[in-house]
């Protein structure tokens, strides 16, 4: 794992910026996961961007958004936050598999 700086993460530190998980050894050969949170907010108090590698260049990347109060928007789903830990997650329609 690496994180960003304080300076870089709004004066926060624990900001993760990249995680790599390989299998039994650190080698490009072995990398099973790969996440980069390519940018931070304006205030750099929350992601904006984060990707999940597929391969070394193939990418899925993802944008979050966050309401009026700070809670996490993506799409349809909206995450309510209690004291950092998720209460509820929901979604205004019926999910079909």
């Amino acid at each position: 794992m690496s994180y960003f700086t304080p300076t870089a993460a709004g004066g926060r530190t624990g900001q993760v910026q990249e995680h790599k998980v390989y299998d039994a050894t650190v080698s490009a050969g072995n990398l099973l996961r790969h996440t980069k949170v390519e940018q931070l907010t304006s205030d750099s108090m929350a992601v904006k961007e984060i990707r999940q590698y597929l391969t070394t260049t193939d990418f899925a990347a993802s944008e979050m958004t966050y309401g009026e109060r700070g809670n996490r928007t993506l799409g349809d789903f909206v995450f309510y936050r209690c004291h950092e830990f998720l209460v509820l997650l929901s979604k205004p329609y019926k999910h079909r598999a």
